[in-house]
């Protein structure tokens, strides 16, 4: 039942003195309620998320190895930790391509086995 419907179910009762029923159609329109903030609460914790999420769209690229951020093209971000975690991890200078300081990984121009070794030294 909508809140509007209860609330003009209330007031009849009230014209008529029915309080028992007015009560318990009061509970109902509390539950109600309180049932709409939770869903609002919720979809404004939504959006919120939405809107970071498009910000951070916005404010990162991806070229098709690492994140770079669009007004500063002087370190790039993992991957991984962007992508997993939601974490912007600046990547280091590693022998000609870049390592990632949190989750270890390697990004660049240079072959790395599984075991962060550079391959032919």
């Amino acid at each position: 039942m909508s809140i509007d419907k209860t609330a003009t179910q209330i007031l009849n009762l009230a014209k008529k003195g029915f309080t028992i029923d007015l009560e318990e159609k009061i509970m109902k329109l509390r539950v109600e309620a309180i049932d709409l903030q939770k869903e609002n609460l919720k979809l404004k914790e939504e959006n919120i998320q939405l809107k970071q999420q498009l910000k951070r769209k916005e404010e990162f690229g991806f070229d098709g190895v690492v994140y770079w951020k669009k007004d500063d093209k002087k370190y790039p971000y993992c991957p991984n930790c962007y992508d997993v975690e939601n974490k912007k991890v600046h990547l280091q200078n590693y022998h000609g391509g870049w390592k990632c300081k949190s989750c270890k990984e390697h990004f660049g121009d240079v072959s790395f086995d599984h075991y962060g070794t550079i391959r032919g030294i």
